[in-house]
């Protein structure tokens, strides 16, 4: 299951800190790719609420919960996400 923190509680390094698995997962990535290639959106409704626990019945998010979450999200996190994102194009367009 994954961890959920406050991140409102945590320092900006704590929430950029990266952890490693030390499992294996290769192949079970692999086998819950293979089904959603195969199955498509109802191996993900599956995968959704068997990871999750959310029972979805859309995946598509409306413009007013966009809209909605965007208001809501940290503005400082948003701003180091999008710094991020950017430092990640320039590495990958350089190559």
């Amino acid at each position: 299951m994954i961890k959920i923190y406050d991140y409102e509680s945590m320092t900006v390094e704590k929430i950029l800190e990266r952890s490693f698995p030390t499992d294996n997962v290769s192949d079970a990535v692999a086998a819950i790719l293979a089904d959603v290639n195969a199955r498509g959106d109802e191996a993900l409704f599956e995968y959704t609420e068997r990871f999750d626990r959310a029972k979805l019945s859309s995946l598509e998010v409306t413009k007013e919960e966009y809209e909605e979450g965007a208001a809501e999200a940290d503005h400082e996190l948003v701003e180091i996400m999008n710094m991020a994102a950017n430092n990640i194009r320039a590495y990958h367009a350089a190559q």
